[in-house]
């Protein structure tokens, strides 16, 4: 039987060494491809919604808040590494000290690709938690966890994976613009 590979290959046909993530094997629209594919909580959802829907939400509530075009692009890219490796629920990550390893090593190489810094801003986590909040109401069977999510905000309603993909790669490319004029 032959070695495990410790790399996979992405959509646009790169390799990505995930026990040695580098810059340059990233890949934005890999990134919007595989997330636009990914559902959220574990697929669990009724209908499911996308890491790269949940992203875009993120990154709108960020921006409705008023935070700056670098704090919504981290918002943007905030689960980026669901890309190349899949994401673990909360409740299970203490079991899988290697994978959230992994998942670290891969953010700091997506951080350094678009010239982000870790740890990302607080802001991002909240806008995080309020987009959970929003999703859980809408999407999941209510259990009485969640609370409503601030705002009063309309039904969720989930994109499918093309428009999902599209919305993400619009919002990274009005940020990336908006970095580059801010810098000039």
């Amino acid at each position: 039987m032959a070695d495990a590979a410790d790399y996979i290959q992405t959509h646009s046909g790169k390799r990505f060494h995930f026990l040695n993530p580098q810059p340059d094997e990233i890949d934005i629209e890999d990134i919007a491809f595989a997330l636009a594919h990914t559902p959220r909580w574990g697929g669990h959802c009724d209908p499911p919604i996308s890491v790269a829907q949940h992203c875009v939400i993120v990154t709108r509530l960020l921006r409705n808040t008023y935070h700056s075009s670098k704090v919504q692009l981290q918002g943007l890219l905030h689960d980026a590494s669901e890309a190349y490796i899949p994401d673990v629920p909360s409740p299970y990550k203490p079991y899988f000290p290697d994978l959230v390893a992994i998942d670290k090593m891969i953010m700091s190489a997506i951080a350094e690709k678009f010239g982000l810094e870790l740890p990302f801003d607080p802001a991002v986590k909240k806008a995080d938690v309020e987009s959970y909040r929003w999703e859980y109401r809408d999407l999941m069977k209510p259990m009485g966890m969640c609370q409503e999510p601030a705002g009063n905000r309309p039904m969720l309603k989930p994109w499918d994976p093309l428009r999902s993909e599209f919305e993400f790669l619009a919002a990274f490319c009005e940020l990336t613009w908006a970095l580059k004029a801010e810098a000039a």
